[in-house]
């Protein structure tokens, strides 16, 4: 069976197909150029130079030391890209898109996913790590996304938090699976030495409503009048300026701006180091669900604060993803005490290694995944 990953949002096809090569699947993965820095697999793989970077949204490729594997391949959708129209290069895509006996399309393949159908009869399975949350608008590439999403043969879905969501769409034809980590590259620091004062790191974007930043920067201020040498480390990463600008206001107005520390957004070869030199990692406490934030440090042997409702979590996983649980600013504190405690962290750091090994491996979600490609060819 051969397979393609179409289109990389957050490196998620970058993932599962790594996965599925361990395993011998020939799977191979298509990526588009201009693409947002992180769905970029030279970001996950790779070493940058931050200098030559550019605009995250189009960087300059020229930043990147990676060599990139014979199975990744670029489409370039630049409209200056002369003479081909958008529409006909769309159509000189297809053409590859071809010998392939399954696609599964990550954002933004739903908006032509129909197309593809209609030119080769063929099923496809659309990759969902959050989008549902966004097609209710009415733009128009929504609308041909939400028809995308009613013709797949089977929607994977990575956010526990999201099943209710396609029920209300009309979409029922679900499969969950967990976002695929490479425990291979997030492991924990051998001989792992503390801080001798606690570094917290929130690596998350900075967006109030979806994250929860202020509830952290309320807590951490109150944890810092009993341990003054404590460090919050935050990356300066937003879904829209007004949320970073709010939680540097709110740092300077509590007086805690010399507690706090900024670094730019960072590839994930420089994360890893900055989640194993961590006391914990803070995630996000609204949604009761977690991106790859939560697993990659679990992965690496570090403990997590963050939220997870166990009536979302228990409904695929046996158990909780063993995180220390908040969605207030007192639980944020009360975690923060609880840390101080060598033992608690060291818990909690090896039962979410085991934990992310158990359920979220690249190789453990291949394997689910591919019962679920072979399903989906046979019965068409």
């Amino acid at each position: 069976m051969r397979v393609l990953h179409a289109f990389n949002l957050a490196n998620d096809g970058f993932n599962v197909v790594r996965g599925l090569r361990k395993i011998g699947v020939d799977a191979e993965l298509l990526i588009q150029k201009p693409s947002h820095v992180a769905s970029l697999p030279q970001w996950e793989d790779g070493e940058v130079d931050m200098f030559q970077l550019g605009n995250p949204y189009d960087p300059n490729w020229n930043a990147f030391t990676w060599n990139m594997p014979d199975w990744v391949h670029v489409w370039n959708a630049n409209k200056s890209w002369y003479p081909f129209s958008r529409t006909l290069r769309w159509l000189r895509i297809f053409g590859k898109l071809k010998g392939y006996d399954l696609i599964v399309g990550h954002v933004p393949f739903a908006k032509v996913s129909t197309l593809y159908q209609t030119l080769y009869g063929k099923p496809y399975i659309v990759y969902d790590a959050g989008w549902i949350r966004y097609l209710k608008n009415n733009a128009r590439g929504y609308a041909r996304a939400r028809k995308g999403y009613a013709q797949a043969a089977m929607i994977l879905f990575t956010n526990v938090d999201t099943e209710q969501m396609f029920h209300e769409h009309g979409y029922h034809n679900l499969y969950y699976t967990p976002f695929a980590i490479d425990t291979d590259k997030y492991t924990p620091r051998p001989n792992h030495i503390d801080h001798d004062y606690p570094v917290f790191f929130h690596p998350s974007r900075h967006d109030w409503a979806e994250k929860g930043n202020d509830l952290l920067i309320r807590a951490f201020a109150r944890y810092v009048k009993r341990n003054p040498r404590a460090l919050l480390r935050m990356v300066e990463w937003y879904q829209s300026p007004e949320d970073l600008w709010a939680s540097k206001r709110l740092i300077q107005d509590l007086e805690i701006a010399n507690k706090c520390e900024w670094i730019s957004v960072q590839p994930k070869s420089r994360l890893v180091n900055l989640y194993r030199d961590s006391t914990a990692i803070f995630d996000q406490f609204v949604f009761g669900a977690f991106g790859t934030t939560c697993p990659e440090g679990l992965s690496c042997g570090v403990p997590v604060v963050g939220y997870a409702k166990p009536n979302l979590w228990l409904q695929y996983h046996e158990t909780m993803p063993p995180v220390l649980n908040a969605s207030t600013e007192n639980d944020i504190y009360e975690a923060m005490l609880s840390l101080e405690d060598e033992a608690t962290r060291k818990r909690f750091g090896q039962e979410g290694r085991q934990w992310v090994m158990e359920n979220c491996s690249d190789v453990v979600v291949a394997k689910q995944q591919l019962a679920l490609y072979k399903q989906v060819v046979e019965s068409n």
